[in-house]
């Protein structure tokens, strides 16, 4: 004879019997409920990064065209909604450190930022 357990749906916090010790769910509906609960939340806190992040990375991209380099206004990309306090990483070459937004490298040059295609992506 198996035992018994008494347990908490983690979706509705529904008690229920089961002869499992690992099931935490009354069943699969509400299983895969939880998990797309859990799962837009995740999506909801990312966005809040990615999505200045992908806005100006698109205004970055439009902006280079087919040119691996241009030389533009903070002011003009701060207009166009550019949000400059973003990047994706740092890299260190030849004794420079240069800040990238994805395949965008961002060069700072007082008023101006240098926006250029990175080759090595």
């Amino acid at each position: 004879m198996s035992k018994i357990y008494l347990i908490k749906c983690k979706c509705c916090e529904q008690k229920f019997e089961t002869n499992r010790v690992d099931q935490f769910f009354l069943n699969r509906l509400h299983q895969v409920s939880y998990n797309n609960d859990k799962q837009s939340l995740l999506r909801k806190q990312l966005n809040k990064i990615n999505k200045p992040i992908m806005k100006t990375l698109r205004i970055y991209k439009e902006l280079l065209g087919l040119k691996s380099k241009i030389r533009i206004s903070k002011d003009f990309l701060r207009g166009k909604g550019a949000n400059l306090g973003v990047f994706t990483h740092v890299d260190k070459r030849d004794d420079e450190i240069t800040v990238f937004l994805f395949d965008v490298a961002i060069i700072e040059d007082d008023e101006f930022i240098i926006l250029k295609r990175d080759k090595q992506c």
